[in-house]
């Protein structure tokens, strides 16, 4: 592994965020204060390169994370997307929120629940959400939009094997978070960006979907059968790839677990690219150096262990819940990057 670890857990301020940091600093102007979410929807940290994964996933995360406040293990306090993202956004776990288990079917506690957005929202920062999949959708989950200004939640296309599943192309999302980030790059803003091409049915987009096939292919083969979602032991049916209908009746499917597993690493490639593309473009805007660049993920997916294949949700198991986590810290905030290999949770970053 290309890191010496530290042996304890990093305490720094963000200087800037607090009352007289600047005087501290001999500024004479207020700094802007600028931070960046980025969450990528269903991705395990051992798959990406700065976590010892062999094939060569992440490029950009794995350069980003040198350079970063890099966490060996940091953690979701559970495997399903919405109630992740809300532990994250408020800073509790999941049975403390108004989201709950079950995305959305308690109600809210507005006197007492508080989203990062709403807390920098009062305090003057500009906020805006670029999301990736309609599950993170204002109708799906109301609660997700309490403190953003601009919510941007407009879908591109279809999953090939569920129709009702909207989604955006990370390049599409990037797109409009931009225009954004362009138009408040004077301003101090919390801006969330949501990728979801890691998550199945893995089908990025081309060159990028097929990239680790013909490394699948030397493998030995090892067949799956088809069950229904949320079964264990083999295919879930929302992940088929390659599909055969005859009469609208599934009679083929690509059965081989190694082929799966190399369309989800073209769905990490993928999103690796997108996010080379921001950071290309924060430095157009000649912000990246001050931004607060945070990358995590909700959750991860399963592999095979347990019995479970290609699906999350199920387990708060290693491959469900580990997850990655990096944060390239302002200039100016003065602290070398390093390696924290101390246990955290995505519940930690709001604080």
């Amino acid at each position: 592994m290309p890191y010496s670890e530290g042996s304890s857990l990093l305490r720094f301020r963000f200087n800037g965020c607090g009352g007289d940091a600047d005087t501290q600093l001999g500024m004479e102007a207020r700094r802007k204060h600028q931070i960046i979410l980025v969450t990528i929807d269903t991705l395990r940290a051992d798959h990406l390169g700065v976590y010892g994964y062999r094939r060569n996933t992440s490029p950009v995360i794995d350069r980003l994370a040198r350079r970063s406040l890099f966490f060996r293990w940091a953690f979701s306090p559970i495997s399903y997307t919405v109630p992740a993202h809300f532990s994250l956004m408020t800073g509790r776990y999941v049975s403390f929120h108004s989201v709950h288990f079950y995305n959305g079917r308690l109600p809210w506690e507005t006197a007492q629940e508080k989203t990062v957005a709403e807390i920098l929202s009062a305090r003057g920062f500009a906020t805006g959400a670029f999301v990736s999949s309609s599950v993170l959708s204002l109708k799906s989950v109301p609660q997700m939009g309490r403190g953003f200004e601009v919510y941007d939640e407009t879908m591109t296309h279809h999953e090939s094997t569920r129709e009702s599943e909207l989604r955006r192309w990370a390049t599409k999302t990037n797109e409009v978070a931009l225009r954004w980030l362009e138009a408040h790059r004077n301003h101090d803003f919390f801006c969330w960006i949501h990728y979801m091409d890691v998550h199945g049915p893995y089908e990025a987009p081309q060159p990028y979907c097929d990239c680790f096939i013909r490394e699948s292919e030397v493998l030995e083969p090892r067949n799956l059968e088809l069950v229904d979602d949320g079964k264990i032991g083999g295919l879930p049916r929302y992940q088929v790839l390659k599909p055969v209908r005859v009469e609208g009746k599934l009679v083929d499917y690509e059965r081989n677990y190694h082929y799966y597993v190399a369309r989800y690493d073209g769905g990490i490639r993928y999103v690796d690219t997108a996010i080379g593309q921001l950071i290309e473009s924060l430095g157009s805007l000649r912000i990246y150096e001050d931004v607060l660049l945070i990358i995590t993920s909700d959750h991860g997916e399963a592999m095979g262990e347990n019995d479970v294949y290609f699906f999350h949700g199920l387990t708060v198991t290693l491959d469900q819940i580990h997850v990655p986590l990096l944060l390239k810290l302002p200039a100016y905030a003065r602290v070398k990057p390093q390696v924290v290999p101390t246990q955290v949770s995505i519940i930690d970053i709001v604080p």
